[in-house]
């Protein structure tokens, strides 16, 4: 008997060897590498020296972010830096040199992410605050299985309304300001962590007018001095996604420059993925036309097989140019994704669509183009699709109206009208 139920023992502990081997390649699913052999994971920082930032209407403009750097959608080692020998932010806030600088480093199993802003003999308000160094420090870390990210700010002699303040404040210390308002030392959001993202946020100052001052500065004013922050999402599947979409757009290219009107319902996703819906009522656009609803949809998700990505823009009662073109309703998407390879594809489709007074199809053929005599050309249905061994995209607009003559709408040379456009794409890295 005892020899039987060793065997059963046996048979039992086999088993679960068997079992744990064959769920093994689960778990492994979530440290699968790049092609480039590192931990697959976006890392995204920003940084900044000082931003005096006056509420919409103020009696004084905005300036900044001043000195400005940033690595967003990120997936390799690289840094970025700006130096400067001093900034000012008309007045209000003085310094000395700076520097804003954003690194991250990849690994086969480790990303990290850095960000800061170190702003030397900084001078608030007429010396109301000060301090001989300021240096905002976000950092993010992530493995396969968790993601962290921390405040490492540090303040050097600091005083506010004549007292010195040893070392580095608690985050989020606030002291009152009479006649003004207040300020927030080693401001900090977050940390916000997760087994697979986390973000942090970290402003060294932020005065915030909140009444009537001496500085003539409008309430709602703040005045922020050394910003960073940074942030990692880990991924399932080495590929960053992308999808927008949006009603209306109207562009002239000026010199460099682009005049625009629009875009209107605009969405957008980020690159780790998301699901995003934006809608109005109706736009109206002097001259151009005027339309009735516009839905405009995003959509991006990773999973541990492969990446994919679509976006859709459909507008209701278009018209344009005083009836020149006009449909019911008109709806163009884009569909795209990434395993072992990748696919692209966009349609448009129209419901009673008359273009110069000649009725369209309702599926129209790709990047078919209509002659307009005193005006110049419009593409319907107009797509670029591409495919690569690692890059899946598409885009596309219902209408893209070209103006190429002079004409009876006083229109320039050269503008666009674009209606329901979408786009979105898959990259693998």
């Amino acid at each position: 008997m005892k020899t039987v139920m060793r065997f059963t023992l046996l048979l039992v502990s086999v088993f679960l060897l068997m079992l744990t081997a064959v769920t093994s390649p689960v778990l492994a699913s979530s440290k699968v590498t790049s092609s480039s052999g590192v931990l697959p994971a976006v890392a995204h920082g920003s940084a900044y020296a000082g931003y005096l930032k006056v509420p919409k209407g103020g009696h004084i403009a905005s300036v900044g972010p001043l000195f400005p750097v940033g690595l967003g959608c990120n997936t390799s080692s690289k840094t970025v830096s700006a130096t400067a020998g001093s900034l000012s932010l008309s007045g209000f806030a003085t310094s000395g040199s700076l520097v804003d600088k954003v690194t991250t480093n990849y690994s086969m199993s480790t990303v990290s992410v850095q960000a800061s802003s170190d702003v030397q003999n900084v001078n608030v308000l007429s010396g109301l605050i000060s301090a001989d160094e300021v240096d905002a420090v976000a950092a993010s870390t992530a493995t396969s299985s968790s993601a962290s990210s921390s405040n490492n700010s540090t303040f050097t002699n600091l005083v506010v309304l004549g007292n010195h303040i040893n070392g580095t404040p608690a985050p989020n210390t606030k002291i009152t300001l009479p006649g003004l308002g207040y300020v927030i030392l080693n401001e900090q959001v977050g940390p916000v962590n997760h087994h697979t993202q986390t973000h942090i946020s970290v402003t060294a100052i932020d005065v915030v007018v909140t009444t009537t001052n001496g500085f003539n500065l409008p309430i709602g004013t703040h005045i922020l001095i050394a910003h960073a922050e940074s942030g990692i999402t880990v991924l399932s599947f080495p590929a960053i996604v992308g999808a927008r979409a949006y009603g209306l757009l109207t562009y002239d290219k000026i010199d460099r420059n682009f005049v625009k009107s629009g875009p209107f319902a605009n969405v957008s996703i980020g690159c780790s993925g998301g699901n995003k819906t934006n809608s109005v009522a109706s736009v109206t656009v002097p001259v151009i036309g005027s339309t009735g609803t516009i839905t405009d949809t995003a959509f991006g998700k990773i999973q541990p097989a492969g990446g994919n990505a679509n976006s859709s823009s459909t507008v209701e009662q278009l018209d344009l140019l005083s009836g020149l073109i006009s449909a019911d309703t008109v709806m163009s998407s884009t569909k795209t994704a990434f395993s072992t390879s990748g696919s692209a594809s966009a349609t448009t489709s129209l419901v009673n669509a008359v273009v110069n007074g000649v009725p369209i199809s309702a599926n129209p053929a790709p990047n078919t183009r209509i002659d307009i005599a005193g005006l110049g050309y419009v593409i319907v249905n107009e797509q670029t699709l591409k495919v690569t061994s690692s890059r899946a995209s598409a885009s596309v607009n219902a209408f893209d109206v070209v103006v190429t003559a002079n004409n009876s709408y006083g229109l320039p040379i050269g503008v666009h009208i674009i209606i329901a456009h979408a786009d979105s794409h898959v990259n693998t890295f």
